[in-house]
């Protein structure tokens, strides 16, 4: 098949009608509001259209809790409601992954009710006639029946070679594989980073045993599409384009409405944050096995404690939780273990003397945590019944728990409805992928990872917790906390790469994002991608919304026009010759520019691919605002008081005009660098030291017609940080030509 053919084959694909029926609707169901499930509905049908069932791999990029199994929840329903006859879904390495994810499904298909779906999984053994129940499925899905009834198939199957095996087995006998040849099959790959990738991409002969059996289980699949979900898709960036798991295309889903973000917690001298030593640094302060516990993990669990007590008296029928990650070692996890049932029977008996004088010094204790939760919790209640409901209810119905392969591991998952409160010690075990029902203190003493993708897998703090945010507390070494700061920037750079290349094959997009100085992005032995580097001394890019019109435009543009009239702008020296390129602008404070135009209460984008991309940004213009003096003072480059280059494009020209693609996004931001007019291109105009801001103006047209103006004067601004912000970073990148997303200068 030609470049041509191809090309052609996935504008039809993407442009192709697809109807959400019953399947479909049963999963938006379960969320709340209409912008919520009109987001979910968007993000879907895109994810949908791609699927041609010719093998190919698609990639869906998400964040740390953020809802990504609702959303292959909705691709799978969405998939059967347009004649998709089996879904695999391979849920992960362990017993609890798999279960949590059979549970969700069944629950949420309504598997026990409607009876219209065979769900199995192979955690428990596949049923024996599980291949003749196969046959008959696709039999009748095939064909139109009385009632018109059909049955499709949920496989869950765990993450584990040996399973994988077992279901390729089944597949491949005679009865079955014909079957499959008349099926449209879809594989959906949940935390698709882990263990699914080669780790011997270097020996052709021997690759490692579960890549193996994925690549076997695709093989008997004749008609199947292969979907990676994960919120850290740096490892399938990161292997050679040849491989059959390398995406063909992209997609983002994002967070709904409640979703609490690295950038809501980790903001400067956050409440939410506290630094504490690492187990490793603490057990080695007292030889290895010290007799108390650090005076942080005390706070932590009262703090905890009065949540709890909050939770209660306000009815919250859900779960709290506290998780405890101390160390990978089951030694160290023993030791807290020990530390926090010690911890509690130290409490329960003085308790017993609540409101006696012997209790004075554990009520001051407690009377400062107190005050701490009651400066971002509205609403708590009074100091003295918090102590007696923590007296009377919450030392008995808070379980603690201790998840490992060790001996002493108390159970080997965690039953949520046995009980309304749970303090879990796990170390792997909870890394990524399992949920923490209603965890607002975390307390993350182990090491930071040199791999930014197992790092940002630890964050289980994330996620739907905005009703009780205020409640959250995270206890981590500062070096971890400065990883999640810096990787609110990595986040947003894999937002802008899928975005920008939505509905392109993702084979020829060059990989590129901003990494923590000193880390690597995953395990080097997944590595594989021709002329994948780590680069330091690189600068900034630019960041801009991709859909300025399907937000509030028009409050935007009054923000935007009335900051502009506000300056005295004179012609810009960068400006070209043509009518598309003649600027003006202005340096002025970036206190100023920061106080009337990025901090205005009017201006902001609701859209949530561009809402997503400038939470990272503002973050860090935030950051500057309040603490760019104290933090780079000594770097090359340093300004003082920052300053803010403002240019506004082709001001003194023709407004520009812009085409509105299938996916709602712009065609083109920039204009390009030309040589016949002598103009250096919009991307080449900023400031390397300072902060540059753009502000650009454009009609946009619907279609190929240009004089179909559908939006007059759209404005919007594009935004470059200062380069020093760069001392914290390195580039992930790749050798080879990298053109940016601009329109050549006529």
């Amino acid at each position: 098949m030609t470049d041509e053919e191809i090309n052609i084959y996935q504008s039809e694909t993407i442009n192709r009608e697809i109807t959400e029926g019953e399947h479909f609707r049963r999963i938006q169901d379960t969320i709340d509001g209409d912008e919520n499930k009109n987001r979910l509905s968007e993000e879907t049908g895109v994810i949908v259209k791609r699927l041609n069932f010719e093998k190919q791999t698609g990639l869906v990029v998400g964040k740390v809790q953020s809802g990504k199994t609702l959303s292959f929840e909705a691709v799978t329903g969405l998939a059967r409601d347009n004649g998709v006859h089996l879904i695999i879904i391979l849920a992960g390495i362990s017993k609890i992954l798999t279960n949590q994810t059979l549970n969700r499904v069944k629950k949420d298909f309504k598997y026990s009710e409607k009876k219209d779906w065979l769900i199995e999984d192979t955690d428990g053994g596949l049923s024996g006639n599980f291949g003749d129940t196969l046959i008959k499925n696709i039999e009748k899905f095939n064909r139109t029946s009385a009632l018109g009834r059909t049955k499709g198939t949920i496989l869950v199957c765990m993450k584990q070679h040996q399973h994988i095996k077992k279901v390729s087995e089944i597949f491949k006998t005679p009865a079955v594989a014909n079957a499959l040849k008349k099926a449209k099959v879809l594989i959906i790959d949940d935390e698709a980073d882990q263990y699914s990738l080669n780790t011997k991409p270097k020996d052709k002969d021997n690759a490692s045993t579960t890549y193996s059996n994925i690549i076997s289980l695709r093989e008997s699949l004749p008609n199947h599409c292969y979907l990676s979900y994960t919120a850290t898709p740096q490892a399938p960036l990161l292997i050679s384009i040849v491989d059959t798991l390398s995406p063909d295309f992209a997609e983002t889903v994002n967070p709904g409405n409640g979703y609490v973000g690295i950038e809501d917690l980790f903001m400067e001298e956050s409440p939410f944050v506290t630094t504490v030593e690492t187990a490793q640094d603490f057990m080695d302060d007292e030889n290895d096995q010290p007799n108390m516990p650090p005076e942080s993990l005390v706070e932590a669990i009262g703090t905890f404690l009065i949540g709890a007590a909050q939770g209660m008296i306000e009815e919250d029928t859900s779960n709290r939780s506290m998780l405890v990650h101390p160390s990978r070692l089951i030694g160290d996890q023993n030791t807290f273990y020990s530390w926090i049932n010690t911890i509690f029977e130290k409490w329960v008996l003085e308790f017993k003397h609540l409101g006696e004088p012997q209790f004075e010094e554990t009520r001051n204790f407690f009377g400062n945590l107190y005050d701490d939760l009651a400066s971002t919790y509205e609403g708590l209640r009074d100091f003295e019944f918090i102590l007696k409901v923590i007296k009377d209810e919450v030392f008995s119905e808070c379980k603690v728990e201790q998840i490992n392969s060790g001996p002493t591991a108390t159970a080997p998952d965690i039953d949520w409805n046995s009980s309304y409160a749970f303090i879990i010690v796990a170390g792997q075990a909870m890394d990524r992928g399992t949920t923490v029902e209603g965890l607002t203190v975390t307390y993350l003493s182990r090491a930071s990872s040199k791999n930014t993708d197992t790092q940002m897998q630890r964050a289980r703090f994330l996620g739907y917790k905005e009703k009780y945010k205020g409640l959250i507390r995270v206890y981590l070494d500062q070096e971890s906390k400065s990883f999640f700061q810096n990787y609110i920037i990595t986040q947003k750079d894999f937002t802008n790469l899928v975005n920008d290349n939505s509905g392109k094959d993702f084979k020829d997009v060059k990989r590129q994002w901003m990494v923590s100085k000193g880390k690597e992005s995953c395990r080097k032995n997944i590595v594989s991608l021709e002329g994948a580097i780590v680069v330091s001394g690189k600068g900034s890019k630019w960041s801009l919304p991709r859909s300025p019109h399907r937000s509030n435009y028009e409050k935007n543009n009054e923000v935007i026009s009335n900051f502009l009239n506000g300056l005295n702008f004179a012609d810009s020296p960068d400006s070209g010759n043509t009518e598309a390129t003649k600027h003006s602008e202005i340096t002025v404070p970036f206190e100023d520019v920061f106080q009337d135009f990025f901090s205005h209460p009017d201006f902001g984008y609701s859209y949530p691919l561009d809402a997503d991309l400038f939470t990272g940004v503002l973050y860090y213009l935030q950051h500057i605002y309040h603490w760019y003096g104290n933090d780079f003072r000594d770097e090359d480059g340093f300004v003082d008081p920052m300053m803010c280059r403002v240019i506004n494009i082709n001001a003194n020209g023709e407004r520009r005009t812009r085409g509105i693609g299938d996916n709602g996004r712009l065609r083109g931001y920039f204009q390009g660098k030309s040589n016949r007019s002598g103009y250096i291109g919009d991307a080449n105009i900023f400031d390397p030291n300072i902060v540059t801001l753009q502000i650009h103006s454009y009609d946009l047209y619907q279609g190929e017609d240009k004089n179909n103006i559908v939006f007059n004067d759209i404005k919007f601004p594009a935004v470059r940080l200062p380069d020093t912000l760069w001392k914290r970073f390195d580039l992930q990148t790749q050798s080879k030509k990298d053109e940016a997303p601009e329109e050549e200068s006529e």
